[in-house]
């Protein structure tokens, strides 16, 4: 027989200030020895830009770029008592501590910077400060992979760049770096992909052959809170979302192997 345990008062007080204030989440201010270039414009192929927010060593020199896209948006940080949710309901094993210029599974800055990198965090088109596209964008659509070959390829040209440049990130950010490096951008040397997949019919919306319905439809409809990505589209009858017509990453898993 399951039982389920009921929390005395005194834990869920403790829940409350966890959610309040987690105890295992530290957020530093960026150390003063990084420089700091906001919304900077990466020029894109169709004639348009992205917003960047750029941190290098205040020192002199060329250093390797680390570039990350995603729709999170790269001015959302955890600054003035603002703490992304997943780190307030997540419990934490030990202690995490990051700066306050770390977007949501994003490089930190702090830690890259401070060993001898710039780090280059994007906004991806239609979000944040990145202007929007003709249409909305397909979320690791091939416009947005495009997009991260052309920032790729400007940085490895700027003055304060020595032409290497890498791919990190986490889930979201993590997935778009596979479809990058397929492109074989000349100036990309390595890629670091936390938490992603790159089968996105097999490992992600159709494991085993059944359709994901739980955290899929979440992630894109909050996305669609965030900025001017394309829609999550349902099916009107049962509420599930489309794997036809609508959907905005069809295009990409009509390319994935279907074990159907």
């Amino acid at each position: 027989m399951f039982v389920q345990k009921k929390n005395s008062p005194k834990q869920i007080l403790r829940k409350l200030r966890s959610l309040i204030k987690p105890p295992n989440v530290m957020v530093k201010e960026i150390s003063p020895a990084i420089k700091i270039l906001r919304d900077v414009h990466i020029p894109t192929r169709d004639g348009s830009y992205l917003s960047a927010n750029i941190y290098m060593p205040a020192y002199e020199g060329a250093f390797a770029a680390i570039v990350s896209l995603h729709p999170a948006r790269k001015d959302v940080l955890c600054k003035d008592g603002y703490m992304h949710i997943q780190l307030r309901l997540a419990r934490q094993p030990g202690q995490i501590s990051f700066s306050d210029e770390t977007s949501f599974e994003a490089p930190d800055p702090d830690f890259w910077a401070a060993n001898g990198y710039a780090v280059i965090n994007i906004d991806k088109r239609g979000f944040g400060l990145s202007p929007k596209s003709k249409e909305p964008q397909v979320y690791f659509g091939e416009e947005e992979i495009e997009d991260i070959y052309d920032a790729i390829e400007w940085a490895a040209v700027q003055p304060w760049s020595n032409g290497h440049v890498g791919l990190l990130g986490v889930s979201y950010l993590a997935i778009n770096q596979y479809r990058v490096a397929a492109l074989n951008p000349p100036h990309l040397k390595a890629i670091i992909p936390w938490e992603g997949v790159s089968d996105l019919y097999k490992d992600w919306f159709y494991p085993g052959g059944v359709m994901e319905v739980g955290f899929t439809p979440f992630l894109f409809s909050r996305l669609q809170t965030f900025g001017d990505g394309s829609t999550w589209a349902n099916n009107n009858a049962t509420g599930q979302p489309e794997m036809n017509g609508g959907n905005p990453l069809s295009p990409i898993l009509r390319k994935s192997p279907c074990p159907c």
